[in-house]
Formats: C-alpha cells, structure tokens, sequence
C-alpha cells in the first residue's frame, strides 16, 4: 500500500489540464513524498540464565563415641543405652542369727571376758576386700577389716562389756564376696568377778577371803598341836 501511494503522489501536477494531443509546456513539478515503512524490530525476548547445578556441600558427620563394654571399638546401634558404671560394694546387713552353714574361723580365746582384747581370723574371702564382723546373739557391728592378699581377714577388736554370760558368735562376712566365717565363744557367768576394771573393790575381797583362810589354817594347825601335846605328857608320866 505504501508503493502505490508513493506512486500517485509522483504523478505531474498540470497532468489534469493536458488536452489529447497537446503537449505540457510548462514546467512540470515533481513531488515525492518518501515514505518509511516501519520496520518492527522484534523485541529481544530476555533469555532466562540457566542456572547452575552446584551440588550441595557434604556435612561432616561425627564419628560416634566408643561406648563402654562395646565389643571391638563398634558403636552401639541406636536407641541402646550405655552400660551402666559398676557401683561400690556396700557393707552387707547384719542378720537375725549367725550362719548356721558358714566357714569356721578361729578366735584367740574361746572364753574372753568382757572388755578383753580378742583376734579373730578368717580365710577365703576376695583379696582386699573389706569384711564386716558382726558379734552375736543380739546383733553388734564391730568395725569392717581389709582382707589380705592371701584371702585371709585379721580382726582384733575389744569384746563388748555389756555381752551377757552365755554363748555368742563372732562372724565375719565379705562386702564383694558375701563370704561367711565365724566361731563360737562363752562369756562365763563369774566373768564379772574378775574383771578389775568394773569392779576394783573385788581384789579387796578375794584378799581378805585368802587371808582369813590361812588364820583359820593356823588355827587349826595350832589346836591339833596342842591337842596332841597332853597325851605325850600323859605317856611319859605311866613309863
């Protein structure tokens, strides 16, 4: 369209005054208007930058911890609870009675006073190991003793003053091992004659008892010599 209105634009402008056959003479005027065809530029449609994959930066994972009694450095599986730390062994508790079915043990005497100093061994416990010993009929905690490294426990301890007369036990028993020892022994009814420490006044008496007796001794002795003495007199007189 652009063309064809370029072209009629050109045509002279004394064309329409022209008769047949007669020629223009006048000068004729050339207009020409340029057209210009837009030109549609087509519009750069934005390219999308690609993106790129950058792949993602591995995390570094702790190594687990080696938890105790795992076998062979493994890592216990999860959701398992580690083993528990072993607890100290504690002083075992004093029975009723002794143990009708324990070891038997040794004690420096079999018939120590109240008061008295006393030893007493037992063997075959766990080697340092504490042993508790326990005095009875009624049930008194005397002290707890290491035992050596041969199993064998030494005890000296002082016999308790306010044991009564009659039989008792001395029984030793092993925190760890739960071994048993114990021996028997008597309190004699009299053990409180001699004791000095509880009663000072009893020497005093056993004193004057012992003195009196040899008075009475000498008397005697004095009276069957005289009762002799006449019949000697008596014999000679006849002779």
């Amino acid at each position: 369209m652009t063309a064809l209105l370029g072209a009629l634009l050109t045509v002279p402008l004394g064309a329409a005054h022209a008769v047949e056959g007669d020629e223009w003479a006048g000068p004729t005027l050339d207009v020409s208007i340029p057209t210009t065809s837009p030109s549609l530029q087509p519009t750069q449609q934005p390219t999308q930058k690609p993106t790129e994959n950058v792949a993602p930066a591995p995390t570094e994972t702790a190594a687990p911890a080696n938890p105790g009694g795992s076998k062979g450095g493994a890592a216990a599986p999860a959701g398992t609870a580690a083993d528990p730390a072993p607890t100290a062994p504690q002083a075992p508790t004093p029975g009723q009675a002794p143990k009708t079915d324990a070891d038997r043990a040794m004690l420096s005497t079999t018939n120590p006073k109240p008061g008295q100093r006393a030893t007493f061994t037992g063997t075959g416990y766990t080697p340092g190991e504490q042993v508790q010993l326990v005095i009875y009929s009624t049930p008194v905690v005397i002290a707890s003793y290491p035992a050596g490294d041969d199993g064998r426990v030494v005890a000296e301890f002082d016999v308790p003053k306010d044991l009564a007369p009659g039989a008792h036990t001395a029984e030793a028993t092993g925190w760890q091992s739960a071994h048993v020892t114990n021996v028997r022994f008597i309190i004699a009814s009299d053990a409180a004659a001699f004791g000095e420490t509880d009663h000072p006044a009893s020497g005093l008496w056993w004193g004057l008892g012992i003195a009196g007796a040899v008075v009475l001794l000498g008397l005697l002795a004095w009276w069957l010599l005289r009762m002799r003495r006449p019949r000697a007199v008596l014999s000679g007189a006849t002779a």
